[in-house]
């Protein structure tokens, strides 16, 4: 009787992993689709010969961050916009628009590129007419890296929990985007410009 029991319980177990599978390669599919195009659209439009995916940022607009080499061996990032419909966006995305959030704007140095009405333009102008992905490249020793970032970070916040730093766009100015907790539990977003650390702005949720 308890073969019988232990039985059962591997077949179900077994039934289990095999469905949690399934259900994880149909919705993984989509998004390496997704990779794969953008990494074609960086190796056909783009000196880079081989690139590796770095992050994804969704922000106002989503885009696939890469990092590559020329044929000179200089390395390069590259965002490159996906143009997707709402529908297609991966559950769990954050829209910084659509969340409850107080903005810091005090000593906020003036970025006009990355004003909220050039990327409201921009929206109406992709709206208008059918247009190509936008692709953004940037050489590695222009910007910040990771381990700077940290070091800007650590004196200008106040962070309990750091929880990613990564590359993104705003407007058309690279960016950086750093995820934290602060002293108060508030889960905040902080943007700096990837060239040299110049501050953008500030989000975090009210209590």
């Amino acid at each position: 009787m308890k073969g019988w029991i232990i039985a059962i319980f591997i077949l179900f177990l077994s039934i289990g992993i095999g469905i949690s599978f399934k259900v994880y390669q149909v919705t993984s599919e989509p998004l390496v689709d997704r990779l794969e195009e953008a990494k074609e659209l960086v190796l056909n439009h783009t000196e880079l010969l081989d690139v590796n995916y770095v992050n994804y940022f969704h922000g106002r607009r989503s885009f696939q961050v890469f990092e590559g080499k020329d044929q000179d061996g200089n390395e390069h990032f590259v965002w490159v916009e996906e143009l997707i419909e709402d529908e297609d966006i991966e559950p769990g995305s954050i829209e910084i628009d659509d969340i409850p959030i107080s903005d810091t704007t005090e000593n906020e140095v003036d970025v006009t590129e990355d004003t909220d009405e050039s990327e409201d333009m921009e929206e109406q102008d992709h709206v208008e007419k059918e247009r190509e992905p936008q692709i953004i490249t940037r050489l590695k020793n222009e910007g910040l890296t990771s381990s700077d970032v940290r070091s800007i970070i650590q004196d200008r916040l106040n962070i309990n929990e750091l929880k990613s730093i990564s590359l993104g766009i705003i407007g058309s100015t690279p960016v950086y985007e750093i995820i934290y907790v602060d002293n108060d539990e508030r889960h905040s977003f902080y943007y700096m410009t990837y060239h040299d650390g110049t501050y953008i702005r500030h989000y975090q949720f009210r209590k």
